[in-house]
């Protein structure tokens, strides 16, 4: 992306700082929003069978949570929380979905990036 699409893109994102072990998003809950951690770590976890907590995955500066809900608004597959001091972009989908109409190359160019992630999944 260049600059002025870069900066089209800033404008819609919120920072938001975690405390370790801060719930961003619980397993089962329907939300729009696309993580990006800044600094510190997020863990993916989901409840097993006998109801204890699984970890999934962790991921670091610059991966991508939560990507597959933002894209269908289905249901969280697992939990994200804040593994460390945390601090996340935010992306939620009704504002990137308004950059469709100013800034079309933006969000096709966004869309090819999640997917990209989304298929590694």
């Amino acid at each position: 992306m260049d600059e002025a699409e870069v900066k089209a893109l800033a404008r819609i994102v919120e920072i938001r700082d975690c405390a370790d072990g801060e719930v961003l998003v619980k397993e089962g809950e329907r939300n729009s929003h696309l993580y990006v951690p800044i600094t510190g770590k997020i863990a993916i976890v989901k409840l097993d069978e006998h109801n204890e907590t699984r970890v999934l995955h962790v991921i670091a500066q610059g991966d991508l949570a939560g990507e597959l809900s933002f894209m269908d608004g289905e249901p969280r597959y697992a939990s994200l929380v804040a593994s460390g001091q945390t601090r996340v972009l935010v992306l939620d989908r009704p504002r990137f979905e308004e950059l469709l109409v100013t800034h079309p190359v933006v969000v096709y160019k966004a869309m090819r990036a999640i997917m990209r992630v989304a298929h590694r999944v």
